[in-house]
């Protein structure tokens, strides 16, 4: 009998120590992710142009995609992020927050009508490059002003982040329970 607690306490010192790396292992493969793209989405954006004179008019609309994405930065990934509890076999996780940006846009515009007359000439490279820098400098005060972009993309990227984090942690034995960190207080860093 006595030879059977010492065994017995020897395998919950294996046990516990087989965890504690099998833990520090899945939190530094977590980590080594880094950006980790969840969500992406493209934004069609038109530009018009209507100038008019006596000579004649110049209508044109002009369409092209914007293409935007939600990630979580886990480079950012703190050991107390994950915290396991390995008696009931559950974990408590905190992820970056979710982050969205808009990434870049289509260069070729594709022509939605046209409307030329009198002796106004066709439009020129020289005007389409106008046109998109408008758009571009539109569509950024849009993806600042107007939050249900950001919320849409952001949303959808949270729902794949719980169910991807809660599959990979039931794979290593783990029931998780998944939260995001304020955004807030980083954006409050960075401007610091």
């Amino acid at each position: 009998m006595k030879i059977i607690y010492p065994l017995f306490a020897l395998s919950i010192v294996l046990m516990s120590s087989c965890a504690k790396n099998n833990t520090n292992e899945l939190y530094q493969e977590l980590k080594s992710v880094d950006k980790m793209v969840l969500a992406k989405m493209s934004i069609t954006k038109t530009v018009t142009m209507n100038k008019e004179n006596p000579f004649g008019r110049r209508k044109a609309g002009y369409s092209y995609d914007t293409y935007a994405r939600a990630f979580i930065d886990l480079s950012t990934l703190q050991a107390e992020d994950l915290v396991f509890n390995d008696q009931n076999q559950t974990v408590q996780v905190f992820l970056p927050p979710v982050e969205a940006e808009l990434m870049g846009r289509d260069t070729d515009m594709h022509e939605v009508y046209t409307n030329i007359t009198g002796t106004r000439y066709q439009l020129d490279e020289k005007d389409l490059t106008k046109l998109k820098e408008e758009g571009n400098e539109s569509m950024r005060t849009e993806w600042e002003e107007n939050p249900m972009f950001k919320a849409h993309l952001i949303e959808s990227a949270k729902r794949k982040a719980r169910k991807y984090f809660e599959n990979i942690f039931e794979a290593n034995g783990y029931v998780a329970s998944i939260e995001f960190k304020n955004s807030e207080k980083r954006d409050n860093e960075k401007h610091n």
